[in-house]
This record gives structure tokens, C-alpha cells and sequence, in this order.
């Protein structure tokens, strides 16, 4: 949540200082956009830097100098919030859910969401 709320004041620090944003940062807006509606598809930086024309160290050094955040980390961010969604509902086993959110490895999936959120998958779905 910290890092939601980091976000949120960078984008309104963005907005406060009530110039046009420039090209770039439409991109990146779009690029988290499509990780966003996109994020249970296989998603990769030199997949997101084709789609919008760039190099993958341009994308990657742009996409982390307006949001703080490296690619991976904002996939990550994106699968395990829809995680958490996924696994408070009930309906479904934890490698389902791991799969729907875009892991191709549910022992991946597990380690991630731990990092993120202290405990394993199974057992926030326990609590």
C-alpha cells in the first residue's frame, strides 16, 4: 500500500505542476495502463519497448524515472494486487490464481507474493 500511496503523490505531483505532460510520460501513462488490463498475458520489456517504439533501456530508465518503480516491479505490483483480490474471494486454488495473474510458475508466484506481502499465498487465502 505504501508503494500504491508513492505513486499516487508522484502522479500528483505530476498533475500539480499544471504543465501538459510531455509525450514520454503519455507512454509510460499508456504502458501502465496496458499492464493493467493486460497483466494475467505474458508481459515483457522488450514485448512493452516494441509496442511503444522504443529501446529496452530507454523504456525501462524512462518507465522507472516516472514511477519509481523498475518493469518488473510494476508487473509484479499489478499480478499480486489482483492476487490478493483473487485469493480473498475463495474461488479458486492458489495455483489457479497464479496462473490467471500471469505466472507461468506457481513456486515463482508463492516467493513473489511473500516478498510483497510477508506471508505465502495459502496462507493469506487461510486468514
Amino acid at each position: 500500500m505504501l508503494e500504491e500511496l508513492i505513486f499516487i503523490f508522484h502522479r500528483y505531483c505530476s498533475i500539480k505542476k499544471k504543465e501538459p505532460l510531455s509525450d514520454i510520460e503519455l507512454l509510460i501513462l499508456d504502458a501502465k495502463d496496458y499492464i493493467t488490463e493486460n497483466y494475467g498475458n505474458h508481459i515483457t520489456l522488450p514485448g512493452l519497448s516494441d509496442r511503444y517504439a522504443m529501446s529496452p533501456e530507454h523504456f525501462s530508465r524512462t518507465f522507472k524515472k516516472l514511477t519509481g518503480y523498475r518493469v518488473s516491479e510494476y508487473i509484479n505490483m499489478v499480478r499480486i494486487d489482483n492476487a490478493e483480490r483473487l485469493l480473498k474471494s475463495g474461488k479458486y486454488a492458489v495455483t489457479e490464481i497464479a496462473a490467471k495473474c500471469g505466472f507461468n510458475n506457481s513456486n515463482y508466484f508463492s516467493s513473489v507474493f511473500k516478498s510483497r506481502k510477508g506471508i505465502t499465498p495459502r496462507e493469506y487465502k487461510n486468514m
